[in-house]
């Protein structure tokens, strides 16, 4: 409202403006459990924004509402960050990603070296994603438990193990490998011959 005098005269001018309030898009971004080796990283805004701007580790960029990184690895660990535009309203929200480590070994079997028919010990231990792992040796002949981290082998021929490692909550990682080697050293055969053979000889005495 405006007033204006002009002596003794006063005039009054009104008008009204309307405001229209866009409200900003909320940028709270839920929190990533961890995401396996090889697996999906599913980032995820807030739906209702005119524009969405990620930037993350290894230089990761995207213009997507919810993009996806496949194949992830440790080099994708760190804060993604997303600025949400709606009209001249500007968000930014964050969020944390960490992805499991590659499978690996910590310890890996020795090769052994038994007698025909005796017993050694294989065992191993690994290392990486999620810590339950699934064991498996093959081939599984003179093994006592072919799907244990620790087995035991019975020799009965010289044989080239593979011990598998893999991932018991994550399908997708890459497993592990590893030989070893179970060398067997044949009973020893023992014969007897002689060189010079002589029949009975005659016992004499002389009894008194």
């Amino acid at each position: 409202t405006t007033n204006y005098t002009s002596g003794t005269t006063t005039c009054i001018y009104s008008g009204s403006t309307i405001v229209n309030v866009i409200p900003a898009i909320p940028a709270s971004l839920p929190a990533m459990s961890t995401v396996c080796s090889n697996g999906i990283i599913n980032l995820t805004a807030p739906m209702g924004g005119t524009t969405y701007n990620w930037a993350g580790p290894n230089s990761f960029t995207s213009s997507v509402q919810s993009p996806n990184i496949t194949s992830a690895g440790i080099i994708n660990n760190g804060i993604y960050t997303v600025t949400i535009t709606t009209g001249l309203c500007v968000n930014i929200g964050t969020v944390a990603v960490t992805v499991y480590n590659p499978l690996s070994f910590t310890s890996i079997p020795s090769n052994l070296t038994l007698c025909f028919g005796k017993s050694g010990v294989l065992n191993s231990n690994g290392a990486g994603g999620s810590g339950i792992y699934n064991y498996s040796w093959s081939p599984i002949t003179d093994l006592s438990n072919p799907n244990s981290a620790t087995t035991t082998v019975t020799g009965s021929s010289t044989t080239i193990y593979s011990l598998t490692l893999t991932d018991a909550n994550c399908a997708v990682t890459l497993g592990a490998v590893t030989p070893v080697t179970v060398t067997v050293n044949p009973s020893p055969v023992i014969t007897m011959s002689t060189t010079n053979s002589r029949g009975c000889e005659a016992f004499c005495t002389d009894l008194i």
